[in-house]
């Protein structure tokens, strides 16, 4: 089993067809249990909705939709919650990036991709190439191997390597020897200004045709460090092996992904992973650029999720300016939908040039309408509520498990018309039955649930 398969996983509510709990965990509750049953139930939808989006080629775009009714601290709960949850359950195979509107001020393409960057260096970025190149560089090529020294036995190895210990084969084939000191804070600073240097005067939103192929500067490898282990070979040569490997992955990676990601790839020897990032940042192909991101996240990530907000300032916007956003929000669905699946965080009736571009999209109902009944202490069983919350976190958007029917009337019968102790008991339940990867609600999860918390007047 590989280091990337053995990390801790949450239980996999998938047998039971869902994408997570439909109850929140009362230990996890921070103030109301109202509250986080409203928001967890919010992120669950959007979770469930961007995995039926991802099903589609190209994906479709998921369109939630607040009412300004609504507190903003809620839908901002519920966005947390599914950003934390969608990043750590390894289960659902996604990671998500909230970008704000106000991102665009960079160009419309060049913003995602300057937070799509910085995204992918920061979460461990030794695992997400090493998952990249055990997916795809299993074979070996030929004419690559041969310019680069290395053989075909010795690529295989490197593949196992990142696949059993990928930060650790990654550092080795790309980092610096042991020998080389760390770079100074200066030198790392230097580093980043020269890179800054080269981005300025680049054209924030260059055409289709401007961008042509992949414009870049011709990739220049730093020259190799001093001090790398030496290994003698039979005739006599130095030849540093992991050197070898390093160029061949980068030229495999140049040829097959984009010279962008090989080039910045060539900065983790000097720098680790500090300057990648602005690095990927210096195209003048940023829609090719952000392509090849994605492709590059996909291997570790099936599901790259991209949602875009705050567009509270729509209002106030030109209609040149709307339209110029509509269109690069099309253009952004080509891109990401070929790999990901682009979201739009919409309030009701203040988007409407948006609202009526993607109408297709798969919808997501982030109006709590809850809210006033239970904030005034409603606490009656309320069947209707209680299947939202189930449909919420079902794959399908329809939940198999039904809030009247028999498999969760024990649990009805022994929570006395109180909902949230039913959600308490229910939470039990279900998590049960996940742990121990049962496809039904059967009675022994119903016998846990109905055996676990209770809920007080202080927890609602």
């Amino acid at each position: 089993m590989t280091e990337l398969e053995t990390e801790d996983r949450p239980a996999d509510y998938a047998a039971l067809g869902y994408v997570a709990n439909p109850f929140p965990p009362v230990e996890e509750t921070a103030g109301p249990l109202w509250r986080h049953l409203t928001t967890h139930a919010a992120a669950n939808a959007l979770l469930s909705a961007a995995r039926r989006a991802a099903d589609t080629v190209p994906s479709d775009v998921v369109v939630v939709t607040t009412d300004d009714n609504v507190p903003d601290d809620y839908p901002r709960a519920a966005l947390n919650d599914f950003l934390r949850r969608s990043a750590n359950d390894t289960h659902l195979g996604m990671m998500s990036l909230n970008i704000p509107l106000t991102m665009m001020r960079l160009g419309r393409i060049r913003g995602t991709l300057a937070a799509m960057a910085e995204l992918v260096a920061a979460v461990d970025l030794e695992k997400t190439v090493a998952a990249y190149l055990v997916s795809t560089a299993a074979d070996p090529d030929a004419d690559l191997a041969h310019e680069a020294g290395v053989t075909e036995e010795e690529i295989a190895d490197a593949i196992a390597g990142f696949a059993c210990e990928p930060v650790g084969a990654v550092a080795r084939v790309f980092g610096r020897r042991e020998e080389v000191p760390e770079p100074s804070r200066d030198e790392e600073s230097e580093a980043l200004h020269r890179i800054y240097l080269r981005g300025t005067g680049l054209d924030p939103d260059p055409s289709v045709d401007q961008e042509g192929v992949e414009a870049v500067a011709e990739m220049v490898l730093p020259e190799p460090a001093t001090g790398e282990v030496e290994v003698l070979t039979g005739e006599g040569e130095v030849f540093d092996a992991n050197a070898a490997l390093r160029d061949y992955f980068l030229a495999y990676m140049r040829v097959n992904l984009s010279t962008l990601v090989a080039r910045a790839l060539a900065s983790y020897r000097d720098y680790g992973s500090s300057v990648f990032a602005q690095e990927l940042k210096i195209t003048k192909a940023p829609r090719k650029t952000l392509g090849a991101v994605l492709r590059f996240m996909q291997p570790r990530w099936p599901r790259v999720v991209v949602l875009y907000d705050g567009f509270e300032v729509w209002n106030i916007l030109d209609e040149t300016t709307k339209a110029d956003i509509v269109d690069g929000m099309n253009e952004l669905n080509g891109i990401i939908g070929r790999t990901g699946v682009m979201g739009l965080v919409l309030v009701d009736g203040q988007t409407p040039e948006l609202a009526e571009a993607f109408a297709g999209g798969v919808p997501v109902d982030w109006k709590m309408g809850e809210i006033a009944a239970l904030q005034q202490g409603a606490a009656a069983f309320d069947v209707a509520l209680v299947q939202r919350w189930l449909d919420a976190a079902a794959f399908s958007g329809v939940s198999r498990l039904r809030a009247d029917g028999p498999q969760l009337a024990p649990l009805v019968d022994a929570c006395a018309d109180d909902v949230f102790h039913f959600a308490c008991m229910a939470e039990a339940a279900v998590r049960d039955a996940a742990e121990r990867g049962v496809s039904t609600l059967d009675p022994v999860g119903i016998a846990a649930g109905i055996a676990s918390v209770t809920v007080t007047e202080a927890d609602r």
